[in-house]
């Protein structure tokens, strides 16, 4: 090859690179592609959303930094920065809803139950037949351990959409909390018919079934959910029922 080719390949392979940085340097200006970007790269999507908002990218540049924000695990700042946006500029009420929804969401994340709770009922201030939002706003509940207004949730969610296994799940969960065990294990069971196997619903079927005494009923659940997926949190927290009740059979209880 020659000189010349060489210098030629070069310049070429330069152009080209400086044609790939000036389409990465290039800025951001819709919502859509901000999206993206922060799904993949938050730290740029922050970037871009402060450069954005100084050209007059407005809410749409706001809208594009919390989701940033979320994606870069900032989640308080998130809430608040989603938070803000409901309570700014003229929206429908779906759209007030979707944002403090939103926000509710990114405080649950950043371990914030109480205000999740307090953005989820604001959302359905304004969609109140929205069971998605009650759903949402039950877990919120639970989180804070009001166990009682998250059964009230989730039973309203369920008048709405009652083949939801989901639910039933999240509702056993709470009437075990309220020692309701008979109202549990109804969800329970009612919740593995709807999704036959769900390993969660498995784990907690254990649980009850070992508080009430039938360890063959809990051994059969565990070891199921532990054989099938032991690397999860549901096939750990199976394989720690087991260690219970290993440990219990090999140390009985004096009289």
């Amino acid at each position: 090859m020659t000189r010349n080719n060489v210098s030629a390949l070069f310049a070429a392979a330069l152009l080209a690179g400086l044609a790939t940085t000036a389409r990465a340097a290039a800025p951001v200006r819709d919502l859509e592609g901000c999206q993206r970007l922060a799904e993949r790269a938050p730290a740029e999507a922050l970037a871009a959303a402060r450069e954005w908002a100084g050209h007059g990218g407005g809410d749409q540049a706001k809208m594009c930094r919390a989701t940033a924000l979320f994606h870069n695990e900032e989640f308080v700042a998130a809430g608040e920065a989603f938070e803000a946006l409901a309570t700014g500029g003229l929206r429908n009420d779906r759209q007030i809803a979707d944002l403090y929804d939103r926000a509710a969401w990114a405080y649950l994340r950043g371990g914030d139950a109480n205000q999740a709770e307090v953005l989820y009922s604001r959302a359905l201030e304004k969609l109140p037949d929205d069971a998605e939002l009650r759903v949402d706003r039950g877990i919120a509940r639970a989180e804070s351990r009001k166990y009682r207004d998250a059964v009230e949730d989730f039973t309203a969610a369920l008048k709405r959409q009652p083949r939801r296994a989901d639910v039933y799940y999240y509702r056993a969960a709470a009437y075990r909390e309220l020692m309701k065990l008979n109202e549990a294990r109804d969800d329970v069971e009612q919740s593995l018919r709807l999704k036959p196997g769900d390993a969660e619903a498995l784990v907690l079927r254990g649980k009850l079934r070992a508080t009430a005494g039938d360890v063959s009923g809990a051994r059969l659940d565990w070891r199921e959910v532990a054989r099938r997926d032991p690397e999860s949190a549901a096939g750990q927290a199976a394989a720690a029922g087991l260690r219970r009740l290993d440990e219990a059979a090999s140390n009985p209880a004096k009289p």
